[in-house]
């Protein structure tokens, strides 16, 4: 299987105006509406090296797997965990560019996000 680099960020450098948060009941989806998705200045992410037979990182995808042992964010994540693109966020900044984040579940649990991963260029208030 190819290996692929994957951001990943820390959830405690994204907040929303919603009170639910990133967390689903059950894994059904969420809708946050206008609400407002801030993400802390100078947010960095972890890279952690993916072992994936696809193109790119994704939901109900059980063969994309953490290639090795890695530490992620001061934590220990044993390789071949499965972490999915478990839902995507579509954000506007002021100026109106939108940004995708992908919010990121652990050994598929829906119910919990673990961390989240920018699509593409990342807003100006993160960086890789």
């Amino acid at each position: 299987m190819a290996q692929h680099d994957l951001n990943v960020f820390d959830m405690a450098t994204i907040s929303t105006s919603n009170p639910s948060g990133f967390n689903s009941a059950g894994g059904e989806q969420f809708w946050l509406g206008w609400d407002t998705i801030t993400i802390s200045e100078g947010a960095r992410s972890d890279v952690v090296v993916m072992e994936d037979d696809g193109d790119f990182f994704d939901d109900d995808d059980i063969d994309q797997r953490v290639a090795y042992d890695q530490v992620v964010h001061g934590y220990d994540v044993p390789g071949g965990t499965l972490l999915e693109a478990e839902y995507e966020l579509f954000v506007r900044d002021s100026w109106g560019r939108v940004y995708t984040i992908q919010l990121i579940s652990v050994n598929g649990d829906p119910s919990t996000i673990y961390g989240y991963s920018i699509v593409g260029d990342p807003p100006p208030s993160a960086s890789r």
